[in-house]
């Protein structure tokens, strides 16, 4: 741009090797004696109707040539150097290099074949156009490229090398859109990659190598950045679904590997939604769904791994919802209504926390977890900590696995549809609430406490001691079965009475069923245990081999059968037969004894 005057005089304008020169924005004045010669490995851009030989006396280039607004081509033994902007699409099977501490701006979009080679340095290329790309081994390394900026663009990559020393955007201005194909080969973003800025922006991955210190979908508000991953490989330090606008993430195959945090719904305004389906594989170390504003993950396929914690609902006034309907999601720990509100809903496949999962962990959360099918494992479930917890059983068909504690907090609501069942393998039942309706599910419960080696589990006593009176049953923490010893192994349980439950009253538990199975213990601990199984009332006894709520001959010849067969009732091991005959007909001699006045 500018005036070059040459005064009229035969002078010599030098340009040494390497360098871009351009005719077409500028005035070539005075000229008409003098000599223009350019150098090795040169461009020199001229506009229509004015030729570097019409403008100077003398044109000398050992470069190349090209005139402006048409398509710069530079075949593969051809190739230049400099610094500068080139506004016209360029098409390169050759090599452009930017000369050292300079930059190329490439303005016009940018298709690279063969073996091309493009080094912008400090330049930047902006696409607007829908033939932009690279295939074969050609590369790209440019200092930040737009895709839409402002209009609509494509850039497609079906092999080759792209490196961005900082940021990609797709979609820069509002009413701008941009769309990166990735089918092969390497993308390498070593600051962000921004899919919707202002605008709308679209990666659509299927095959290759994306490389990115940081993703992030919908940056600004009203911006939409969308990601489709169905093949290749996505490798990320961190990940934003949904900053300040929207964000969408749809993965039905590939693998994305997140070796930081993958955080939906960021700031306040933004909306992340993450689909996983298929065979898609997604690992993150660390995992939030609803940040400070909503996000969605819903799973029906793949494999889901989190390597620390999986947060729902991280901050206040943050909504997250999870729905797992198939496919494999696990963590090392899990928290449904951190700060906000959490809502894990599973209709399907498995869900594995190595840790704790805790639904509504600080004041003022709320978590919710819903299970109808699938299986739920976790080494302790903690429903209501310091927030609101629920825990909704609502299909016979879920399993749940608890390995170290169940634990009802003081703001806890269960429910549980007729069948629904918890496997306690060598793990505790706490109950701080002193609210039975809010855990009116019990009544439908079977608990069945199996595995766990030698632990002996403890089990909280929450109802208040009515003795037989059938009131007991009612409205009283009740348990539908409880069921000691499964397929895992033999269940040993002892009773205590660690929480307030009933203020001012004994504290008792009362069943619907209990069911005894070979390698049983229950250790009553002096507290009282109650049971229906189908008839009258009846208190548990230490000896009440067969339930009838008494100790008597018939319960040693159960035992007689059964000696040496696994089975143990009280805190030590089975007596002898001869033994506990003495024990049995002790029994009515102390009951008499009683009795007298």
């Amino acid at each position: 741009e500018g005036e070059l005057d040459c005064g009229g005089s035969a002078v010599t304008v030098n340009v040494g090797d390497n360098t871009l020169v351009d005719l077409s924005k500028g005035r070539v004045l005075n000229a008409g004696q003098a000599t223009l010669a350019v150098g090795a490995n040169s461009l020199t851009i001229y506009a229509r109707g004015s030729d570097p030989s019409d403008l100077f006396g003398s044109f000398q280039t050992q470069g190349m040539t090209h005139r402006a607004g048409k398509t710069l081509i530079v075949p593969g033994s051809k190739g230049f150097g400099g610094w500068g902007d080139i506004d016209d699409h360029v098409v390169c099977a050759g090599w452009i290099a930017a000369t050292a501490g300079g930059g190329i701006n490439l303005n016009g979009g940018l298709r690279v074949s063969g073996t091309g080679r493009v080094e912008l340095g400090s330049g930047e290329l902006t696409v607007n156009d829908t033939t932009s790309g690279i295939s074969g081994r050609g590369s790209v390394r440019a200092w930040q490229e737009h895709v839409g900026y402002p209009g609509v663009a494509r850039f497609r990559q079906t092999g080759g090398t792209n490196t961005i020393e900082e940021e990609l955007y797709l979609g820069h201005e509002k009413g701008s859109s941009g769309t990166y194909e990735l089918t092969g080969g390497e993308l390498r973003c070593l600051s962000r990659q921004s899919v919707g800025f202002d605008g709308d922006g679209l990666f659509a991955q299927t095959g290759g190598l994306n490389d990115a210190h940081f993703l992030l979908l919908g940056f600004r508000p009203d911006s939409q950045g969308s990601y489709e991953l169905s093949g290749g490989h996505l490798r990320s330090d961190h990940q934003y679904i949904g900053r300040q606008g929207g964000g969408l993430f749809r993965q039905s195959g590939g693998v994305n590997t997140v070796s930081h945090g993958l955080l939906l719904g960021v700031e306040a305004g933004g909306q992340g939604t993450y689909q996983l389906s298929g065979h898609g594989v997604l690992s993150a170390d660390e995992e939030i769904v609803g940040t400070k504003a909503a996000g969605v993950f819903s799973q029906s396929g793949g494999t889901h791994t989190v390597g620390r914690e999986l947060t729902i609902g991280s901050y206040p006034a943050s909504d997250g919802t999870y729905e797992l309907a198939g496919g494999q999601l696990s963590s090392n720990s899990a928290a449904i209504g951190l700060r906000g509100r959490g809502l894990l809903t599973q209709t399907g496949g498995t869900n594995t926390v190595a840790g704790g999962l805790c639904l509504g962990r600080y004041p003022g959360s709320e978590g919710v977890y819903t299970i109808s099918q699938g299986s739920l494992s976790t080494s302790s479930l903690l429903v209501g900590e310091q927030g609101r917890g629920t825990l909704h059983v609502t299909g016979p068909g879920a399993s749940i696995f608890v390995q170290n504690m169940l634990r009802f907090g003081p703001r806890s609501t269960f429910t549980a549809v007729p069948g629904g069942t918890i496997h306690m393998a060598g793990s505790s039942l706490e109950n701080e609430s002193t609210d039975p309706a809010a855990l009116a599910g019990l009544e439908n419960l079977r608990l069945i406490f199996e595995g766990g080696g030698e632990v002996v589990a403890d089990f909280e006593v929450a109802g208040e001691d009515l003795g037989l009176l059938p009131a007991g049953w009612v409205n009283n923490f009740a348990l539908g079965a409880l069921q000691l010893g499964g397929q895992a192994g033999a269940g040993h349980v002892r009773l205590v009475d660690d929480s307030d439950n009933q203020p001012g009253q004994a504290e008792a538990l009362y069943v619907d069923s209990l069911v005894l199975n070979p390698g049983w213990m229950i250790d009553l601990n002096g507290l009282n245990l109650y049971f229906l199984n189908g008839g009258d009332p009846k208190q548990f006894l230490a000896g009440d081999a067969n339930l009838d709520g008494t100790v008597d001959g018939l319960d040693y010849n159960l035992w007689s059968m059964n000696y040496n067969a696994g089975c143990e009732s009280g805190w030590s091991s089975i007596p002898e037969p001869a033994a506990l005959l003495v024990v049995v007909a002790g029994v009515p001699l102390l009951l008499r004894r009683r009795r007298l006045p």
